[in-house]
């Protein structure tokens, strides 16, 4: 019988940035849990932005830096 394989997947070329960034993207996201943030991560300038979610409108708050 043949083994059925899964076709592989492309490499998110993001992954290892993310992973190398994990611990400040967690520290991060604690210091502003209560406001359930919505965050950016910059990939030129190696930043990460955080932005508050408004529930009562149902839509972020997001201007581009």
């Amino acid at each position: 019988m043949a083994r059925r394989t899964k076709p592989r997947l492309p490499r998110d070329p993001y992954w290892d940035v993310v992973q190398a960034l994990m611990k400040n993207i967690l520290t991060i996201y604690e210091q502003y849990r209560e406001k359930k943030p919505v965050m950016l991560f910059d990939m030129q300038e190696q930043r990460i932005y955080v932005y508050p979610y408004l529930d009562r409108i149902g839509k972020c708050i997001f201007e581009p830096p």
